[in-house]
Parts: C-alpha cells; structure tokens; sequence
C-alpha cells in the first residue's frame, strides 16, 4: 500500500500534509508527496481529483493491488495514528 499526495507549495496545510507523510513512513508506509506541476500528477488530479468541476488538493489517494482509493486529510491523519 502506498500513499500519495498531491499538493502545491502554496497551499495552507503543506506543513501538515508533509508531517503526516514523514509519520506514515516511520509506521513502515510508503508516502509520496508530489507537486501539481509535476506531469505525473496532473495525470492523477485528472483522474481522481475533479468533483463537479474543480480540483481540491491536497489530494490523497491510497493505492494498491485492489486499486486506488480518495481519501480525506482527516483519513489519513487517522491512518497516522495507528
């Protein structure tokens, strides 16, 4: 399982977003944080991230084998705990 999020250097909760990620990797995740500029996540904003016409980020998403799964920033703060 891994997460990535998506995010801008601009946005509000970044600090946050990359607290959560360091944390996620000292369980034993894999957390990948990725800028909006970067081609590959373009892709996956496209993808996952528009709702009814606009882009929200940070955009998490939890991918694995069975496929990728949106999830909240409250989500994944949960998953942060344990």
């Amino acid at each position: 399982m891994e997460f990535v999020i998506i995010t801008a250097q601009w946005e509000v909760g970044i600090g946050l977003v990359r607290h959560y990620c360091r944390a996620l990797i000292n369980r034993g995740f894999r957390c990948r944080l990725m800028m909006i500029n970067e081609d590959n996540a373009k892709d996956l904003l496209i993808r996952y991230g528009v709702r009814e016409g606009i882009v929200k980020i940070p955009l998490i998403l939890i991918i694995n084998s069975g496929g990728v799964r949106v999830i909240s920033i409250d989500d994944l703060r949960e998953f942060t705990r344990g």
